[in-house]
């Protein structure tokens, strides 16, 4: 029996060290989106588990960081602030680059904050970031691919 229970234990070790790892992976790549003028350094969420991770239980972000959900087609989707512990702002984008509504966001609000039309990408900030650096519907953000 006890070697029973220290399999056991030892495997539950070994799955919860995987899976600690493969969470903190997630989010592994960034990179420098430009909009404006304006730098960006955004963590990449594109798959499904990160994109429903996003920003979650943190209780900070630097200044001029980010994260950018990255879709697997263009979709009118929706953010929610459910478990995120810090106010922010998304950016929804259309498959060419172009910003198509800015939405501000409170924390553990639950109401949906909605692409207008069809996105491919999100971008999340800082509250009021886009609006600070002048950032509205129409600009243009680089290095999105």
């Amino acid at each position: 029996m006890k070697k029973i229970i220290s399999l056991f234990t030892i495997i539950t070790i070994i799955l919860f060290a995987v899976y600690k790892n493969v969470a903190f992976a997630q989010f592994s790549e960034s990179k420098i989106l430009y909009i404006n003028n304006k730098s960006l350094e955004v963590e990449i969420a594109k798959s499904e588990a990160s994109r429903q991770k996003g920003l979650m239980f943190r209780t900070t972000l630097e200044t001029n960081s980010g994260m950018l959900f990255i879709f697997d087609r263009p979709t009118t989707s929706c953010m929610w602030m459910k478990n995120t512990l810090i106010p922010l702002s998304v950016a929804f984008v259309d498959s060419e680059g172009y910003i198509i509504n800015i939405e501000n966001m409170q924390q553990l609000d639950l109401s949906n904050h909605c692409a207008k039309r069809p996105a491919k990408y999100a971008i999340e900030t800082n509250i009021n970031w886009f609006e600070n650096n002048n950032i509205k519907a129409d600009d243009f953000v680089k290095n999105l691919q």
